[in-house]
């Protein structure tokens, strides 16, 4: 599983790659497959995301997995 951070205006939006398959991201399913041990294999970030914005969202990511993905370890 991929994510892919996009700029859309003002506002970033994320979206969901499975298998190819480019989807729009919703927290459910998305906290659903890490849960059932799907692992985020890549981020991807076009070049209009700034280094503070990665920076903020690998926090996040990286929050997201010591909640979900750690205790199931």
């Amino acid at each position: 599983m991929e994510l892919k951070f996009i700029r859309i205006d003002n506002a970033i939006e994320t979206k969901l790659i499975i298998n190819g398959d480019e989807q729009n991201f919703e927290y459910l399913m998305f906290i659903n497959k890490l849960i059932d041990g799907e692992r985020i294999e890549n981020v991807i970030y076009p070049n209009d995301i700034t280094e503070d914005e990665k920076k903020e969202i690998e926090d996040m990511i990286t929050k997201i997995k010591q909640i979900l993905i750690e205790p199931h370890k």
